[in-house]
């Protein structure tokens, strides 16, 4: 199947073929002035980023399979995860990239591989995944990235649950929530065709040129949500394709980058990351509800003097925004 028959499909059958639900628990109630707006600073510098590479679990590890999908995760926090189709590799998630945020007007870059008391569990269940990862950043805050991979409602499918929380304010600037590296390790730069959809039709050819569209404007590699016409992008190599899909929503942003020349791994990159608000919004983190902050309680009966069931919630304080994207793989 080809990514555009794999786009009409998705459109016909109303369905998530990957779903990973990338839930960021990085805010409570909001802090009593409302929300603040903290500027990235100019000129602030972007690290070299690491370049992608396989890894070693190309034939076996912890996996999911889905028919001709299959994902297997490396048992090294490091090593991140391998996707294979029709039993050939097809692109590597990265497990440890960088995070940004902003702290007393500076931007920070950590790299996750090298965070202080970092703490990796990798726990296999039947045909599921289920992986933590807990840190310190560099200003004393914990953060906690749980991933969960089990088997989605179709085939060729696997769903994908990532949760991100930390214990103090943070203004995020970057933050993957699911970075996928199609031809790492496999088919390289070269391609059949790359789709992105509103945006790119491509040969073997790079993307965010300017065949069609000349200046500022040909740069696509992180668009606005708006010019995208539907949630999907994909590699096709060699027969055999990777896609991604997800639910729009405005906090997350899509990437695409064929070949990939935002990250240098030297092959493609499609990513789903929390987005940074005009000016770097701020977050607080989740805390126990107080006085000041408990929501308006319900009547406790309703307009016909009914007594009104009261719903409760494990963590009434907490907002989690929510977005779920999608990765396929198959043949053609």
């Amino acid at each position: 199947m080809s990514p555009k028959e794999f786009m009409r499909t998705a459109s016909s059958a109303n369905v998530v073929f990957v779903s990973a639900l990338a839930a960021i628990c990085l805010c409570a109630t909001p802090p009593r002035n409302g929300a603040q707006d903290t500027p990235v600073p100019a000129g602030a510098a972007v690290p070299q980023w690491p370049k992608a590479f396989p890894a070693q679990l190309l034939t076996d590890g912890p996996s999911v399979r889905s028919r001709q999908l299959q994902l297997i995760h490396s048992r090294d926090p490091e090593g991140g995860f391998v996707i294979r189709v029709a039993g050939k590799p097809m692109a590597i998630g990265l497990r440890l990239p960088y995070i940004a945020y902003s702290h007393h007007g500076q931007v920070i870059w950590l790299e996750l591989a090298h965070a202080a008391n970092k703490r990796f569990v990798l726990r296999a269940g039947r045909n599921s995944l289920r992986v933590a990862l807990t840190f310190a950043d560099t200003d004393g805050a914990q953060w906690e990235i749980r991933q969960q991979f089990s088997l989605a409602a179709i085939a060729d499918a696997i769903a994908v649950r990532t949760e991100v929380k930390v214990d103090q304010d943070r203004a995020i600037i970057f933050l993957p929530m699911l970075m996928i590296f199609p031809g790492v390790g496999a088919f390289g730069e070269t391609k059949g065709q790359g789709f992105f959809a509103g945006l790119e039709y491509l040969e073997n050819e790079p993307s965010s040129s300017e065949a069609d569209v000349v200046g500022p404007a040909s740069k696509r590699q992180v668009p606005d949500n708006l010019k995208i016409t539907f949630p999907l992008m994909a590699i096709q190599a060699e027969g055999r394709y990777v896609a991604l899909t997800w639910e729009m929503q405005p906090q997350f942003s899509a990437v695409f980058d064929s070949p990939d020349r935002l990250f240098s791994s030297g092959d493609h990159v499609m990513s789903w990351l929390r987005r940074k608000e005009s000016r770097g919004r701020q977050f607080a983190p989740a805390r126990k509800s107080t006085a000041s902050s408990k929501p308006t309680p319900r009547p406790a009966s309703d307009a016909a003097g009914r007594p009104r069931q009261q719903r409760r919630s494990r963590h009434p304080a907490v907002r989690c925004p929510a977005s779920t994207t999608a990765v396929a793989g198959g043949q053609r």
